[in-house]
């Protein structure tokens, strides 16, 4: 994805270029009060993301057989679901959104990633009726909690979505509580001068929930039967939308007037996503995931893999290791103090005497 015009607002500072978020701001000023409004639902963050669309009838079946995730279920409005696209060994090579609109299914990757999607893609068409290309007109704007509300009213998108939590999570109940009267009647004075129905957000597909921690139909995780823990994602609710790039701006200030005035203005950088993000342990592929990563390691049967469907590359991979054996390393969430000011850098190597 091209970098957004949001690098010219005032306090925004970028990423470093071969960073995977090298295409939006990393903050605007403030990373602690960034990441205490995206928290609250007070504020959205631009994502770097790749979008690519595919259109033909056979576009939900075709993804189905290609992809861990069974797809054929998508409708308009539902919140999308989360798959991955394997190699023949099982190792992750894109880790993908999903959102149908009734025409077009949108796959969100990695910023950079779209290129070697549609290329993958087109290598497996063969006779199917289906088109593929990347969208870089397209944009993803994320929220969190009730944030995703403000997020939807402001692209003209509410009541699009299943409001009774993330996509497959079953009796979740909705997340964020019952909106407040006078948030709605800002969110309709908000929606009358901004986005409309079927505008901006409706070009993108719509409203992608994020079904973290959640284990979706068909899923696993090993932590199930554990009656004393309790998930660090247990409150972690986020999602994206798609929208124009030419009418981001739009969608933010609508944004800002359903959810008024903060200290911080209504944008949060990438670290303030990402730190919430690495908080809930939910994995993601530019930051946890290397050549020989597997599913299993990253706990990506809950989300992403539909265990009872067969027929995919690295299928054999993921029934043998989750029926015979166990993942040969598994992601973990490390905290560390900063009291020393010097922390290690993204990719470092930490060891634990000889380990």
């Amino acid at each position: 994805m091209p970098p957004l015009p949001l690098m010219n607002r005032p306090g925004a500072v970028a990423n470093p270029q071969a960073d995977p978020d090298a295409a939006v701001p990393a903050h605007f000023g403030d990373t602690l009060r960034e990441q205490a409004a995206l928290g609250e639902g007070l504020a959205l963050s631009p994502l770097a993301r790749d979008v690519v669309a595919v259109s033909g009838p056979d576009r939900l079946s075709w993804l189905t057989t290609l992809s861990s995730q069974v797809l054929t279920g998508l409708e308009p409005g539902d919140g999308g679901t989360e798959t991955l696209l394997l190699d023949a060994n099982g190792r992750i090579s894109h880790a993908l959104a999903a959102i149908d609109d009734g025409e077009r299914l949108f796959l969100v990757t990695e910023a950079g990633r779209g290129a070697a999607l549609v290329e993958f893609l087109e290598r497996m068409r063969f006779m199917l009726r289906v088109e593929v290309g990347e969208r870089p007109d397209l944009v993803a704007l994320g929220a969190m909690g009730q944030g995703l509300v403000a997020l939807e009213e402001a692209c003209g998108l509410a009541g699009s979505a299943d409001s009774a939590g993330p996509t497959g999570l079953a009796g979740a109940g909705d997340p964020t509580g019952p909106a407040d009267p006078e948030e709605s009647a800002g969110a309709e004075e908000a929606a009358a001068d901004g986005p409309a129905a079927g505008g901006p957000a409706a070009e993108g597909g719509g409203l992608w929930r994020d079904p973290w921690p959640g284990v979706v139909e068909g899923g696993t995780s090993y932590d199930v039967g554990l009656e004393d823990w309790t998930h660090p994602g247990r409150d972690y609710r986020a999602g994206l939308v798609l929208v124009g790039a030419a009418q981001a701006g739009r969608v933010i200030e609508a944004f800002e007037r359903i959810v008024g005035p903060t200290p911080v203005g209504p944008l949060a950088g990438s670290l303030a996503w990402e730190a919430l993000r690495v908080e809930a342990g939910r994995p993601r592929w530019a930051r946890e995931a290397d050549a020989r990563a597997i599913p299993h390691e990253l706990d990506w049967l809950r989300t992403a893999v539909q265990l009872d469907k067969g027929c995919y590359p690295g299928q054999e991979t993921v029934a043998r290791t989750l029926n015979l054996g166990r993942p040969p390393r598994r992601l973990t969430i490390l905290q560390l103090d900063g009291l020393g000011g010097d922390l290690p850098a993204p990719g470092a190597v930490v060891r634990l005497g000889e380990r």
